[in-house]
């Protein structure tokens, strides 16, 4: 009876795992450079499947039983990407290609404008201006440097 039990528990594993299909695609920015660690998530009637993020490429392989889903794509700084109704065909690998695309979340943007003067009030050509970031620990991050015209 155990071995009958045994032989239908590993019956069944074989089975659905024949049930399944693969999805694969790359992620862009809409500038066409490749985008890592976005994070991937299948879901099904509201509920969350499956996730996996994308590699150094941009590249992603998820492994789902088959039917419909919707894919939500998610990284910070960029708008949140979905695709509704992706199929996933038994026994298929289903190439989304290079067209998913993630822009730039224009709220995490911050447009700095300024003038350097010295103390008698006049503009300073050449003055070198550097932008950084103060960290949640207080240190600071170098973003970017340049000089006034």
């Amino acid at each position: 009876m155990k071995f009958l039990s045994i032989l239908a528990t590993l019956m069944l594993l074989f089975t659905s795992s024949f049930a399944q299909g693969t999805l694969k695609g790359k992620v862009r920015t809409s500038e066409g450079k490749t985008l890592s660690d976005v994070l991937i998530t299948a879901k099904k009637d509201d509920k969350e499947i499956k996730s996996t993020k994308t590699n150094s490429k941009g590249e992603f392989l998820m492994t789902l039983d088959e039917g419909k889903y919707n894919l939500v794509f998610t990284k910070k700084g960029y708008s949140l990407g979905i695709l509704y109704n992706v199929a996933v065909v038994k026994n298929k690998t289903t190439d989304l290609g290079d067209r998913l695309i993630l822009n730039i979340d224009q709220g995490t943007l911050v447009i700095i404008k300024g003038s350097v003067f010295n103390a008698d009030g006049l503009s300073i050509p050449e003055a070198k201006v550097e932008i950084e970031r103060i960290l949640s620990d207080g240190t600071t991050k170098k973003l970017d440097s340049t000089y006034t015209n």
